[in-house]
């Protein structure tokens, strides 16, 4: 192929895909903003809040007065589920996140303690171990699980919407909320690395309101019944996951032998015909505070889409399945995965090929790309979930936010495709040496 022809071909590529981002950006945002009426609710249900920890002690407790704070007029009962790999760390002091626990559980009433007995297990390993505890003890099918993470600050206005929901679709079994990555971005050190570290909340953001949210709402398309090949398969995110004992018990709970739990739960749901609920409010939550930290976070999610086969061989010994519609689900699920590489790789290909070939028309051609691909529909998702929240917004944050994007986007990009290289280095490093990828916990200042 013509190396002029592979250089416009990239750039027509990303201009039409911004296009098609900023579409769904916006139609998601009119959703939200027509869906987000709530009514009060009585307090009938029993819901379970469940947070997974591992070395958190310095911010599960501020969690805890959050939702006890923000949530005190319903049945909220908050499930701390510790392990015993908190222990691995030689440097473990008295205040370490199972002390903390224990004594916040003895303090309040709604708040219970699960400690997760062995070394090894990943968060698949304590949500089991824990909402199995809580079923076993029979606290009635009315129950409703959520999960959640030690930095998440779900909306105040999201129990009485899901409530309010429920009364009018009863039917309705599992939830989704997505996350608003911007809770610590004001809080990041000045530097060369906030620009990157900004951008990449906003990127998580863009990613909540213009792919999540859009392909959750495929589900409620009013159209003829959906073929094996055009039902759409939507996915879940292990934080803001709401779900009843019934669908917990269906599914059989989530799966530990895959690195990331909730993939292969939305998949087989998906190929179920779940209906997993879009929730029109935000969780607030933290974005890696180092480059390294964002690397490794990004790695981590990149295995994700990446083990989709393995769900499929997972899901097909586990139950009796038309193996032609949940290959195509699996299909689907996997592409995320090539997108994530295909992206940053394209970009990197155009860069080489301006260098190769450089020239005034070109270079400036390759800086508006990167413009309206990476910088406009980052900011624009920031912005508009602030806006749909009716959060007040500085014009000074919406200047510097729209800076940041603009220098901070194209390395962020880039680092999100080394990533994904990172996490098939690693497989491959560990098909030689024999020895399991160990899941890595982001690290935070």
């Amino acid at each position: 192929m013509n190396l002029n022809v592979l250089f416009n071909s990239i750039i027509s590529g990303f201009i039409l895909l911004s296009l098609f981002w900023i579409y769904k950006i916006i139609k998601s945002y009119l959703w939200i903003k027509k869906t987000k009426r709530v009514t009060t609710s009585p307090a009938t249900k029993n819901i379970f809040v469940v947070i997974p920890v591992l070395k958190e002690s310095e911010r599960i407790a501020r969690t805890i007065v959050y939702f006890r704070k923000k949530f005190s007029h319903l049945n909220l009962k908050l499930v701390i589920v510790t392990t015993e790999a908190e222990y691995q760390n030689k440097n473990c002091t008295e205040l370490n996140t199972v002390t903390i626990v224990e004594q916040l559980s003895k303090a309040y009433p709604n708040v219970f303690h699960y400690h997760y007995p062995h070394l090894r297990g990943k968060m698949a390993h304590q949500l089991n171990y824990a909402i199995r505890g809580i079923i076993s003890k029979r606290h009635g099918k009315n129950a409703l699980f959520t999960i959640y993470n030690a930095d998440s600050r779900p909306h105040p206005n999201t129990f009485d919407w899901i409530l309010s929901y429920l009364d009018k679709h009863k039917e309705a079994k599992v939830f989704q909320q997505y996350g608003d990555y911007t809770q610590n971005i004001n809080n990041l050190k000045s530097g060369l690395k906030k620009p990157i570290l900004w951008s990449a909340a906003c990127w998580q953001n863009r990613w909540s309101i213009g792919f999540e949210i859009p392909h959750a709402l495929k589900q409620f398309k009013r159209r003829v019944t959906p073929t094996i090949f055009s039902y759409p398969l939507n996915y879940c995110i292990g934080h803001g996951l709401f779900f009843t004992e019934d669908i917990y018990k269906k599914l059989g709970g989530f799966c530990e032998e895959t690195h990331n739990e909730d993939a292969i739960f939305g998949l087989e749901l998906s190929y179920l015909k779940e209906p997993i609920v879009p929730i029109p409010y935000f969780d607030l939550s933290d974005t890696p505070d180092t480059v390294s930290g964002l690397y490794l976070q990004k790695s981590n999610w990149f295995f994700g889409p990446l083990e989709a086969f393995s769900y499929y061989k997972k899901i097909v010994k586990k139950n009796k399945v038309n193996p032609l519609k949940l290959l195509i689900l699996t299909l689907k699920l996997f592409m995320h995965a090539v997108y994530w590489v295909a992206g940053p790789t394209a970009m990197l290909v155009a860069i080489i090929l301006t260098l190769l070939d450089f020239s005034i028309e070109r270079i400036v051609l390759l800086l508006i790309t990167i413009f309206i691909f990476l910088t406009v529909p980052s900011f624009l998702s920031w912005f508009l979930i602030k806006h749909s929240l009716e959060e007040k917004t500085a014009r000074k944050q919406i200047v510097f936010s729209f800076f940041y994007n603009l220098i901070g986007s194209f390395p962020c990009y880039l680092l999100h495709g080394l990533s994904a290289y990172r996490t098939l280095m690693l497989i491959i490093i560990s098909k030689i040496t024999k020895k399991t990828v160990v899941k890595e916990k982001t690290p935070m200042l």
